[in-house]
């Protein structure tokens, strides 16, 4: 049967999607594969090997085209697949536990700083603060990161036109704390915004503290 052709001056009208068709993700951009990569990790540490395949499972297929063989440091994945995943680990292995992802955060920073070639712009908290945009664009490919100086130790930052969710932004800060933190003070980041939560950008603050005794 011949597709009707529609009037002069009338528009067609769009399609309804079919049941059970992908969703439109919710997050655009990309994601650098070291994030992903050390997300990995930190499931694989807590929870053992197995832990990796069972949140795969969990996983609509069309989300899990980050987490083939391709994957590398430097590949660029797509941030919808990490979230998906991030929204998955949590329900399986910490429901509820509103630290997860910052706790996950942490320790992917911490790797990033000692093994993934950030060492150098994080060096100090001054090489932070005048390097964090240049940072930004190596990790995610949307988002523009601002950076507001209060002080020698303490900073604003803000990430625009950011399509975030409460688990990445709980992940983000952590990666801050981790990424930011040096052998002799320690990054504590105070989440202030999130476009996640209707704000017109995500915002923290960003404070370089020394090391209390015994921590």
């Amino acid at each position: 049967m011949s597709r009707r052709t529609p009037r002069p001056g009338t528009t067609p009208r769009a399609s309804t999607p079919r049941a059970g068709a992908t969703p439109r993700p919710r997050v655009a951009g990309q994601v650098r594969g070291v994030v992903v990569m050390n997300a990995l990790a930190f499931l694989r540490e807590r929870h053992g090997a197995g832990a990796l395949d069972q949140v795969l499972k969990d996983l609509p297929a069309a989300r899990r085209g980050a987490f083939g063989a391709h994957l590398r440091e430097a590949s660029w994945e797509p941030l919808a697949d990490f979230v998906a995943w991030l929204e998955a680990a949590q329900q399986r292995f910490a429901p509820g536990d509103p630290g997860f992802a910052r706790e996950l955060g942490v320790f992917a920073g911490s790797r990033e700083r000692k093994a993934g070639g950030y060492g150098p712009m994080v060096a100090t908290p001054e090489s932070s603060m005048r390097m964090g945009q240049v940072l930004w664009r190596t990790i995610y490919d949307v988002g523009r990161l601002e950076v507001e100086r209060l002080g020698p130790l303490r900073c604003r930052v803000r990430i625009h036109d950011f399509p975030c969710t409460p688990l990445l932004w709980q992940r983000t800060i952590g990666a801050f704390e981790g990424l930011l933190g040096t052998p002799e003070l320690r990054a504590r980041a105070t989440p202030l915004r999130c476009t996640s939560q209707g704000d017109e950008c995500c915002e923290m603050e960003v404070e370089w503290l020394a090391f209390s005794p015994g921590s």
